[in-house]
């Protein structure tokens, strides 16, 4: 969850999104993060704002940053963040599952091996914080 350094909640570490429920939100259609947000706050009463679409994680991060609302962009989908910026842990917030594929005759190549080790490790690690 993005939020800009001058937000109330920019102090946090952590929020519910029930606490950003009335914020204006900047969001890419048909992206996780959206369809997480849509599902949530549809199971709950009260005023959801999608303010600005915006397709790209960048212009995302840049328009938080400048205070036009507030952002779910995933980890994997953003750099290190300006210091306009600033990220805050989602208590139940949206899963995502990744899957390797692979053709069985590539299998023992040691890339694959390593690349495939490396993304576990990174998985595992992030489900203990």
């Amino acid at each position: 969850m993005l939020v800009s350094h001058t937000h109330p909640l920019a102090d946090r570490t952590s929020v519910e999104l029930d606490d950003l429920r009335e914020e204006s939100w900047l969001y890419e259609p048909g992206s996780v993060a959206h369809d997480f947000l849509l599902n949530a706050y549809r199971r709950s009463p009260g005023l959801t704002r999608f303010t600005h679409m915006v397709g790209e994680y960048a212009s995302q991060i840049e328009m938080v940053g400048a205070g036009l609302g507030v952002a779910l962009v995933p980890r994997m989908g953003r750099g290190p963040l300006p210091a306009t910026v600033r990220a805050l842990t989602v208590r139940s917030a949206p899963l995502r599952r990744i899957y390797g594929v692979w053709r069985t005759p590539t299998g023992r190549r040691p890339a694959l091996t390593a690349a495939l080790g490396v993304l576990e490790a990174t998985c595992v690690r992030l489900e203990q914080q």
